[in-house]
């Protein structure tokens, strides 16, 4: 599946681009309140409408930020919990005889150098999708050739401990692909900016009716709030920004240093 338009988009360049328009934003508010001032309105009300602005702001900041937390602590312990799993399932071809476990192993290690380029290739969704579509190839080839050492008395064992295994696996790596998938939804990305943006007009506007305005002070408005936006964006797309999961992905390095 395709990304959308504005995952496409750099975060850096979405939260430059979010930081103008709020500082458009304000200098529109206070090009208007001057306007306004001039016509004799002095009812300075609307800084209640600038302080529930300011509420909803920052909720949706607060929920879109911990979604995006949530989602990258949820895939780093994925990918843990699939390199373990595939780990165990390195080990219990040990139960087999050379041959069969060294042909398993070989097959196990394929699939591990998959989920290494599944991470590497984590924001690019078509590559993402070729890449999945080999481990299923892998995971059926190996499900195939322990479904076929089952049918020797002698692997019971054997089987019977490289099954639920191999499954466990399976699972998981099917889970974490699916995670990789989803992301924060762009209504809600281009809601954030709207709030943004709306609470800086306002804000410029109650500034300038009530004759002062503080430059600096809407200037680092704009500028904290495009740094939350980005770091939030960038949680929610690790890999394209400063946030990696290096530490995760050594799970799967170590599994190919393994002997």
């Amino acid at each position: 599946m395709d990304a959308s338009w504005l995952y496409r988009i750099d975060a850096f360049v979405l939260c430059m681009g979010l930081a103008v328009a709020m500082l458009l934003a304000t200098l529109a508010g206070t090009v208007l309140a001057r306007r306004a001032r001039r016509r004799g309105m002095r009812d300075n009300s609307i800084r209640a409408v600038e302080g529930g602005l300011l509420g909803l702001l920052s909720l949706l900041l607060a929920f879109t930020f911990s979604g995006a937390a949530s989602r990258y602590d949820a895939r780093g312990a994925m990918m843990i919990d699939t390199a373990n799993a595939i780990r165990t399932a390195i080990q219990r071809t040990e139960l087999y005889p050379d041959d069969a476990g060294a042909a398993i192993r070989a097959d196990l290690a394929r699939y591990v150098d998959g989920h290494v380029a599944l991470y590497r290739a984590e924001q690019d969704p078509s590559t993402r999708e070729e890449i999945a579509a080999r481990l299923t190839v892998l995971e059926n080839d190996i499900w195939e050739r322990v479904a076929k050492l089952s049918h020797d008395p002698s692997n019971t064992l054997a089987t019977g401990q490289m099954s639920p295994a191999l499954d466990r696996m399976f699972g998981l790596s099917h889970t974490r692909q699916v995670a990789l998938a989803i992301h924060i939804p762009d209504v809600i990305v281009l809601l954030l900016f709207v709030m943004a943006t709306a609470t800086a007009l306002t804000s410029g506007y109650a500034s300038a009716l009530s004759g002062v305005v503080h430059p600096f002070g809407h200037l680092g408005f704009a500028l904290l709030t495009a740094l939350v936006v980005y770091v939030t964006l960038d949680l929610d797309r690790p890999g394209r920004g400063m946030i990696r999961r290096d530490a995760q992905e050594q799970a799967f390095v170590t599994l190919t240093t393994s002997p």
